[in-house]
């Protein structure tokens, strides 16, 4: 039988008020391991407040956390699913909605689907088909002594979620949303922490020609959401789980 939503998806969500701070919800999240917080009203979810709203809206231009509240950067709109709709429909409803998705059972929250949680059942699919036709052929690089506020601005500029971060020029890490929430915001750290301490290393690396359940099984195994590709020794682009849910939609 083919996997549902059900079988991926989170069941514990977690939640937050419109009027909490940003600092609160950033050490939920890096506490949490997680990339997004449901932000409930007096009548139940009214957004989502992701990783990637704290770092382009905030922490990217130097707003405050602690004065920031989630109501001022969150966004208003996400997806719907229901626990019983295939992973391809779960995929393509991501792919439009460009959104994590909430799962309903009528009226109730009931979970929540990711990109990373679709990875897993794309990791169990076999699927045959390359990377190349969703991967990113652009890779954006910092130096180690660059700092998190360095690395905020620039995913923030170039809408990005990752960075690579080279010694001598040289790739030899990573330093990616989730290392920003959880390392520094959530530590209350400050943001002109240079990378070198900071960094994800060793860089976890795959072939340009692995498959898409190759990539993902990689994901999964390692838990990342983003993989560098080389071709030879060479660095030709990166590809990431939403990369991957895309290029399974896309399937016929």
């Amino acid at each position: 039988m083919s996997k549902t939503v059900a079988d991926v998806m989170r069941r514990n969500v977690e939640c937050i008020s419109p009027t909490q701070n940003l600092r609160v919800a950033s050490t939920i999240l890096g506490e949490k391991h997680i990339g997004s917080l449901v932000v409930i009203g007096s009548c139940g979810p009214i957004g989502l407040l992701t990783e990637t709203d704290i770092i382009w809206k905030v922490i990217a231009v130097e707003r405050d956390l602690s004065t920031t509240l989630a109501l001022e950067v969150m966004s208003i709109s996400f997806g719907r699913i229901a626990a019983d709709a295939s992973l391809k429909e779960a995929a393509k409803t991501m792919l439009e909605k460009k959104k994590r998705l909430l799962v309903f059972e009528g009226d109730e929250l009931i979970g929540i689907v990711t990109a990373t949680d679709l990875v897993r059942g794309i990791a169990e699919a076999n699927l045959a088909v390359g990377v190349e036709g969703v991967m990113s052929k652009k890779l954006f690089c910092l130096d180690e002594e660059a700092t998190a506020l360095d690395a905020a601005k620039m995913m923030a500029d170039k809408r990005i979620g990752s960075v690579i971060v080279t010694k001598d020029d040289e790739p030899y890490g990573i330093f990616a949303e989730r290392d920003l929430i959880t390392k520094v915001a959530a530590r209350d750290i400050p943001f002109t922490t240079q990378l070198r301490f900071l960094l994800s290393t060793p860089l976890i690396t795959a072939s340009v020609n692995v498959t898409l359940s190759g990539a993902a099984k990689i994901m999964v195994e390692k838990g990342i959401k983003r993989l560098p590709l080389l071709q030879g020794e060479d660095f030709v682009g990166i590809v990431t789980a939403r990369d991957l849910v895309e290029a399974y939609a896309k399937i016929p």
